[in-house]
């Protein structure tokens, strides 16, 4: 189930930005220009529906920031999106799919503020208050929106309004290097916007956040781990009932990255989360008081590099553990954050077409009586869940200065059955997936390839332009009774104008 999403819009920018010099300009503005496109094959996801087809979209993002003096900062970010690009998915209201993000229309044109809050930094630490998003680690729960991903865009990112203290605990009692290299931060949220909760909708979540990080060199060489409550009252659903939602995410993340021989280098990363808490969403016979969450996700990636040659080869693997039972007591289904993109066709498309149509069949009054209490968090909106994946990505950078070209390969199994709520019932309890065929977890294999032009055009101006195209086998978790699901094609074409304003 979704409900394991519940992942929280976190943390913390940890590093102290360092106060701004007198000879430095008090208004610093920049703005970005995204366009991309493209199209996904035509696929069935059962009788009489399928999921695919062309995307578009455009977003305008604007980001400012002020000095009122060497201390006191004030930063905003506002975007101006269009049609169904830059939402978690798009519309699909033949899949009884509307509401592809909580607060995003589909077709139509948006005028989304996501910062506007203050930094004060002093010397015993840096305060940060106001709406802004958060980024963590490798992003498994927690992504800002403005990160790039693997493979595709990030359209989303997590808002929250927040009061956080970042300072170095240890700077006071010793002024050796750890005392400068340790971070803690501590602070509180009024959730705005993520995957889980839209304030404006009725949602009601509040977290409590803290975290402790050593970096050595940011970016390079840090390890650090988070810890976060969150108490969300949801709006009422179809029947009228408020659930509430309980949960403690625990996150260790850590990255290195250097020079392991003349001319090879290397990088090594990782992140595991874990989530525990109780909720009221789910509401089985077996427990009509709630359930329990105990759900685990992580991902490691490694990469080395030869310099000269401008080389990489790197493996991925991720995991989010599923929930093979969802009639006991306990809720075991990880969803990690929708903008971790490892795939381009998989996860973004087939499996969110295919969770929402369960949605759509629960949920249809010719169908059931009453929705299944929950059945609203089935929608995965592009995120990995319940699945394993693991596979190579190599890139190359070419002698054509900006032009680099970039190939993975994905095999994915899902750590639960698929299987359909209502086909299931329908049968008499006879677990069936959503083409009617037998439950299997083989979810397939996918070739992404990407290519990326990059130039400085002025002092101020720069242009990215770039391909990408997937190619996904689908495993015989996709196969019906006498039929299975053809092969899938996607292609897609980007490019992005950011300048710097005078």
């Amino acid at each position: 189930m979704r409900t394991t999403a519940l992942l929280p819009a976190l943390l913390l920018g940890l590093a102290l930005p360092g106060p701004a010099s007198a000879g430095d300009s008090s208004l610093e503005t920049r703005a970005r220009l995204d366009l991309r496109g493209g199209s996904t094959d035509t696929y069935a996801l059962d009788e009489g529906e399928s999921g695919g087809g062309s995307v578009f979209g455009a977003r305008l993002r604007l980001d400012a920031s002020y000095a009122i003096d060497p201390a006191l900062k004030i930063l905003a970010q506002v975007d101006l999106t269009s049609f169904d690009l830059y939402t978690a998915m798009p519309e699909m209201e033949g899949l009884g799919w509307t509401d592809a993000h909580p607060g995003f229309g589909g077709r139509s044109l948006r005028f989304d503020p996501r910062h506007l809050y203050a930094v004060w930094t002093t010397s015993k630490g840096q305060l940060r208050v106001g709406a802004q998003s958060s980024q963590w680690g490798l992003g498994l729960v927690a992504s800002s929106g403005d990160s790039e991903p693997i493979w595709g865009v990030a359209r989303n990112g997590d808002l929250v309004f927040r009061a956080l203290f970042i300072t170095r605990p240890l700077e006071f009692l010793s002024d050796g290097q750890l005392g400068k290299e340790l971070y803690l931060g501590v602070g509180g949220d009024l959730v705005h916007r993520d995957e889980n909760a839209e304030l404006f909708s009725g949602d009601r979540a509040l977290q409590a956040v803290g975290s402790l990080i050593w970096r050595h060199r940011p970016g390079q060489q840090e390890v650090g781990i988070y810890l976060a409550y969150r108490a969300q009252k949801d709006r009422a659903d179809t029947a009228g009932l408020r659930a509430d939602l309980n949960v403690l995410v625990a996150d260790a993340y850590g990255r290195w990255q250097g020079q392991l021989f003349d001319g090879l280098s290397g990088l090594a990363e990782g992140e595991l989360a874990l989530l525990t808490g109780h909720t009221t969403r789910l509401r089985p016979e077996a427990s009509p008081d709630g359930v329990d969450v105990l759900a685990l996700g992580w991902a490691a990636h490694g990469e080395l590099k030869l310099d000269e040659a401008g080389v990489s080869a790197g493996l991925w693997a991720v995991y989010a553990s599923g929930d093979q039972n969802t009639e006991d007591d306990q809720l075991r289904r990880m969803r990690l954050d929708p903008d971790f993109k490892p795939s381009l066709i998989l996860f973004e498309r087939v499996l969110a077409d295919s969770s929402a149509r369960n949605r759509a069949r629960i949920a249809d009054p010719s169908r059931t009586n009453i929705p299944q209490a929950g059945s609203q968090f089935l929608p995965t909106g592009g995120s990995v869940s319940g699945a394993f994946l693991v596979g190579p990505v190599i890139s190359y950078d070419t002698p054509l200065a900006g032009l680099s070209v970039k190939a993975g390969l994905m095999w994915a199994r899902a750590t639960a059955d698929l299987e359909d709520p209502y086909a299931s019932f329908a049968t008499g309890g006879t677990p069936v997936n959503l083409q009617g065929g037998k439950p299997d977890r083989e979810l397939g294999l996918e070739l992404d390839l990407g290519l990326r032009y990059e130039r400085q055009l002025t002092d101020t101006l720069s242009l990215v332009a770039l391909a990408e195209g997937g190619y996904f086998l689908p495993g015989a978790a996709f196969a019906g009774v006498d039929t299975t699901m053809d092969p899938i094609l996607a292609g897609y074409l980007a490019g992005r104008l950011q300048w710097r304003l005078p």
